[in-house]
């Protein structure tokens, strides 16, 4: 039996999941809250960059060709998606980013 789970992705609920993952992947949580704030201002259907700029981390169709819209829009992966990219040094890939450190 697979039961789905609605997650009501509040504000809060992403700063919290922010929190998660940051510690998970031992990267900044401030780092984090400033590049979703400063791309996405924490909106989850974001668009940017012509439509190829996705979700909370805007997360871009070009550069990652292997990630779903339906992956981009979910706050969990983009989150993540985030703190693994940071973890490995790859913050750059993030224009707000590359303004703010």
């Amino acid at each position: 039996v697979l039961i789905e789970v609605k997650i009501d992705w509040t504000q809060e609920r992403i700063l919290k999941e922010i929190k998660v993952q940051s510690e998970k992947y031992n990267v900044s949580e401030a780092v984090m809250n400033t590049v979703i704030k400063c791309e996405s201002d924490y909106k989850r259907f974001a668009k940017g960059d012509g439509g190829k700029s996705r979700g909370l981390s805007q997360i871009h169709s070009g550069y990652h060709p292997d990630v779903l819209d339906e992956m981009a829009y979910d706050p969990a992966f983009a989150i993540e998606f985030l703190a693994q990219k940071l973890a490995l040094g790859q913050g750059y890939l993030w224009t707000c980013y590359r303004k703010y450190y």
